[in-house]
């Protein structure tokens, strides 16, 4: 009797172990899935900082807050003051170059000029 206890709580454990696990790799799956999706968003290109060393910033304005980024991938066409234009981005951890000590280091993954 003490046999077939031991192997259906072996059983039964097992069990929801296996359909545990299940659960979490669905919902890595998920994850992964809406991370491949670029979200764009809305920054304009300063060069207020320049006399602190910074060439070209990105502004971005989200409700009451302001960031300011360091591409470290800025392309030539968005060298403009003031220009305005949608990218996607990633954070990066990167040393910091030069007497710049503002913005957020970031790899632009894509944009488009307005």
């Amino acid at each position: 009797m003490k046999s077939k206890i031991f192997f259906l709580s072996v059983f039964v454990g097992l069990l929801l172990l296996f359909s545990c696990s299940t659960k979490i790799v669905n919902a890595t799956e998920d994850k992964k899935q809406s991370s491949d999706k670029d979200l764009f968003v809305e920054g304009v290109i300063t060069t207020e900082y320049k006399d602190k060393g910074c060439d070209y910033l990105i502004k971005v304005k989200s409700k009451n807050k302001e960031k300011i980024y360091a591409a470290i991938n800025l392309d030539e066409s968005l060298k403009k003051e003031n220009l305005k234009f949608q990218f996607s981005f990633h954070l990066i951890k990167a040393p910091r170059k030069g007497d710049c000590t503002k913005g957020i280091y970031i790899y632009i993954k894509s944009f488009r000029i307005q």
